[in-house]
């Protein structure tokens, strides 16, 4: 399973020779969730029955089996958990316009068909619509990984410049563990940075 997301990746990439018809803090493989792709916040006031659109960004992304810093990324997996009074409308619009998606929504495991670039270090990935339908309490968004992961226990990108044999590299939700919400409809999130080195070793063994 470690390279499902590398084989959707490669057949997106064919597809393409058919005929056409508020947490990042300079920490490594963050994927969060933001109310724009400049990262401006992690939550927002909702009123009753509305919708929010919300950005998924990854940022300073990076490739410690390389030991480099990522300029493009060939996919992205991940899996939303929404929890309070509201529902995720459809699944996120990808702002890569080659993608093929074998994830079951929430759950996505998306390949491209070509490398999305990074950007000051930062890629927005997607942008997900979430209706809330009341004010009363708060609600939230959750990352997880995908089911099934192409690394246990962790959400994943590719580096489209490496070598396919290692080029899958882990991610972090933004909000630090899978527990933490990563974004918040009427209700703060806060962010705890607990990633230590023995999590990071795990993504290579």
């Amino acid at each position: 399973m470690k390279k499902l997301l590398f084989a959707v990746t490669a057949l997106a990439a064919l597809s393409l020779l058919a005929p056409s018809t508020g947490f990042a803090d300079g920490a490594m493989n963050q994927l969060g969730c933001y109310t724009d792709d400049a990262m401006t916040s992690s939550s927002v006031d909702a009123a009753p029955n509305s919708q929010t659109a919300v950005y998924v960004v990854l940022s300073n992304p990076y490739d410690h089996t390389n030991n480099v810093a990522i300029d493009a990324i060939g996919g992205i997996e991940f899996q939303f958990v929404f929890e309070g009074s509201g529902i995720l409308l459809g699944g996120p619009v990808w702002t890569h316009p080659n993608i093929i998606d074998v994830g079951n929504a929430p759950s996505h495991i998306v390949g491209y068909g070509s490398p999305q670039l990074v950007t000051d270090g930062t890629v927005t990935v997607g942008v997900q619509t979430v209706m809330i339908f009341t004010d009363a309490a708060p609600s939230y968004l959750y990352l997880i990984p995908a089911n099934p992961p192409s690394i246990p226990g962790f959400m994943a990108t590719i580096n489209s410049a490496a070598d396919p044999l290692d080029n899958l590299v882990g991610l972090y939700p933004a909000s630090g563990a899978d527990d933490n919400p990563v974004f918040g409809f009427n209700g703060p999130v806060v962010a705890t940075d607990n990633v230590n080195m023995d999590q990071i070793k795990a993504m290579y063994r």
